[in-house]
């Protein structure tokens, strides 16, 4: 008797457990889009990307050119970023250096 109990409570765990995966399962496919929208976002990043090469074959570029010249650029605003953060900083010390020495000279008048 405690053996049909055993199994009957397995039985029950195994179907909640199911029950459980076919609902997450159903929730991936409900939220994944259709086959024939991840076909057309697939095509036109494909055209996009074609369409990309071939203006930058007329203007006689190449992807590896554009590539560099974005990393430059992006090196170029990350110094920017961090020369005025530094400034900023200093700033930031100089100041609190005045405050706290004319907090001192009320002190002491």
């Amino acid at each position: 008797k405690e053996k049909l109990k055993k199994n009957w409570q397995n039985n029950q765990k195994r179907t909640r457990e199911y029950k459980k995966e076919l609902e997450e399962m159903k929730m991936r496919v409900k939220n994944r889009p259709y086959l024939f929208e991840q076909v057309t976002t697939h095509s036109a990043c494909q055209g996009a990307q074609k369409l990309f090469k071939d203006t930058l074959q007329q203007f006689g570029l190449n992807e590896e050119f554009v590539r560099k010249k974005g990393r430059e650029a992006t090196d170029t605003v990350e110094k920017q970023f961090e020369s005025k953060r530094n400034h900023k900083f200093q700033s930031d010390t100089e100041a609190d250096i005045i405050k706290q020495l004319s907090q001192e000279g009320l002190k002491r008048l």
